[in-house]
């Protein structure tokens, strides 16, 4: 995959993390602490890949701290939110100790985006939870009753759009057009002078 060293994501030591008061509902920075996880940090393929003996899966074999999940992140405040799915949620979540996504946004409509959503219909029926807000850009909305409409029931969709400012609990955020396919999408939250960063390590036990 590559023959670069690349640096720990986590195992044991956690992701790094950047935390800041939550915004209010007028959009000050005057709410509870939330904090921004970094749940994975691959791109398509897990690090390690099953398939490959570069420098860098050998590296994460041999070191677990060096392995590498699909990129996902984490708001954590008055609630969880998720940006993008991944097919390795399960694992995340419980890896965090995450019970419960409140609301996922999903950027664009690619299988290590979204097929984490398919692993959520089981433990909302066990569980019992209210519907998950999903969140995706609105030209891509079918794509989840053509492959996921067996979820339909377990969330509440929010088509989204380029321009959209959504006002939630722990932040305001503006959506903005990527460049990454025709309809990606990316979340922009405008940071204060009252905003507090702290880059760390999230502490768990391996």
């Amino acid at each position: 995959m590559s023959n670069t060293t690349i640096p720990c994501e986590r195992v044991g030591w956690g992701l790094p993390h950047h935390s800041w008061p939550a915004d209010d509902q007028n959009g000050n920075n005057d709410g509870l602490p939330a904090e921004l996880l970094f749940l994975g940090s691959s791109g398509v393929i897990q690090v390690p890949a099953f398939f490959c003996s570069c420098q860098v899966c050998e590296a994460a074999r041999a070191d677990p701290r060096q392995r590498r999940t699909r990129a996902s992140l984490a708001l954590l405040g008055q609630e969880t939110t998720l940006i993008d799915a991944t097919p390795d949620l399960e694992f995340q979540l419980e890896r965090e100790r995450i019970k419960r996504p409140d609301r996922i946004f999903i950027t664009h409509w690619h299988y290590d985006h979204v097929w984490g959503l398919a692993a959520l219909g089981e433990p909302s029926s066990c569980a019992k939870w209210p519907p998950i807000e999903v969140y995706l850009p609105q030209q891509v909305a079918y794509h989840f009753d053509q492959e996921l409409a067996f979820m339909k029931r377990k969330v509440n969709l929010h088509p989204i759009a380029p321009g959209d400012r959504l006002e939630l609990p722990d932040a305001a955020w503006q959506v903005v057009k990527t460049m990454h396919t025709e309809h990606s999408v990316g979340l922009y939250r405008g940071f204060r002078p009252k905003v507090r960063l702290s880059r760390g390590w999230r502490g768990a036990s391996s």
